[in-house]
């Protein structure tokens, strides 16, 4: 059963970057692509209201120091990364500043319903 209201999951994904993308599982999500190396776009199965909604991510690596954030990506602005239909994510290998697809790669959209 999906909760929707306040500070409701709108959609979430948990999928293995490297190489072509390939969804483990996830709700609302009909799609994600690779836009770029460890650049993803996720797009919803349905659009949220607005595009202010909060994006909580992880990514990890299966051999390599998880020294790693996920960000929005870099030169460009909040309309390219966070719109109602999709978001765009990018997993920052930190460690040598080096972009490295994930071997796993979790998103949680939160927000009003």
């Amino acid at each position: 059963m999906a909760y929707y209201g306040e500070n409701a999951v709108f959609a979430w994904i948990n999928f293995d970057g490297a190489g072509t993308p390939a969804n483990r599982d996830s709700y609302n999500v009909s799609s994600v692509t690779d836009v770029s190396e460890s650049l993803y776009t996720i797009t919803f199965s349905t659009a949220y209201g607005s595009r202010f909604y909060c994006i909580a991510a992880f990514a990890g690596y299966n051999s390599y120091d998880q020294q790693n954030f996920v960000s929005s990506p870099s030169g460009t602005d909040e309309t390219t990364w966070n719109a109602s239909g999709s978001c765009r994510v990018h997993a920052v290998y930190s460690n040598n500043n080096h972009n490295r697809d994930p071997d796993v790669m979790c998103v949680t959209i939160i927000g009003d319903n």
